[in-house]
């Protein structure tokens, strides 16, 4: 499993994003998420990344980076400073314009007729609204997704769809519900693991408990991007 460094190289390859990180996540340690917390790298439930890349400045940069390095036959755009969600320039090459929009901070879904590029921050933050809202329930789209999306409707159901949420409509309006847990969607019922004996676990006293003694992560890589981008 990788450890704090091992992160740290990995989302200075990846210009600061990386997606399909779901098994990490799950491998990483309560002492491995604080560190992170503490270098502004930022877990969320698509993609790892660090909330200060993402500001127009930083953006710029990467995408100024990504150029140099591969070099393509044609330059592709970025998007306009603060823009949220973009649609894909259908004469480009697709692989190549995903590869760069992933690079510098956006996710790729499929719309009607083409395909669009949100802001991961956005991205995530319409995750948790529409995780939260069907909870219980499905779920209607509200204004508060739409201005997350900085979009219209149709751009936000792709979004949703995207992420997995399924839809149907009742009754003239268009509910979504989250998508199923992949062990529920098979026929045969997930096997339950045995459970262990809890007494034979004793559990050791909060004071007998080691504290992890604080490090200081000032030269690491990312607390000097994070100073870089603050003020951006």
């Amino acid at each position: 499993m990788l450890g704090p460094v091992g992160w740290r190289s990995q989302r200075l390859d990846c210009l600061g994003v990386e997606a399909d990180v779901e098994e990490q996540i799950k491998a990483l340690s309560r002492d491995d998420r604080r560190v992170l917390k503490v270098l502004g790298i930022r877990l969320g439930r698509s993609a790892i990344y660090m909330p200060g890349l993402l500001k127009p400045a930083a953006i710029t940069l990467r995408a100024g980076l990504w150029h140099a390095w591969h070099q393509p036959s044609s330059p592709v755009e970025t998007p306009p400073d603060g823009r949220i969600t973009v649609g894909l320039n259908a004469k480009q090459d697709m692989g190549t314009q995903r590869d760069f929009l992933n690079a510098i901070g956006y996710t790729v879904f499929p719309e009607d007729g083409g395909f669009i590029a949100v802001r991961l921050d956005m991205v995530e933050r319409i995750a948790g609204k529409a995780w939260s809202l069907g909870r219980r329930a499905s779920f209607a789209m509200d204004e508060t997704m739409m201005s997350f999306a900085g979009a219209g409707g149709q751009r936000t159901t792709a979004i949703l769809h995207g992420l997995g949420f399924q839809s149907r409509e009742k009754d003239g309006v268009r509910l979504f519900r989250p998508p199923r847990p992949k062990a529920a969607m098979g026929k045969n019922k997930p096997v339950t693991p045995h459970k262990k004996n809890k007494r034979s676990r004793p559990k050791t006293p909060a004071t007998m408990r080691a504290t992890a003694p604080e490090k200081d992560y000032s030269d690491s890589p990312f607390a000097v991007l994070k100073q870089l981008t603050s003020g951006s």
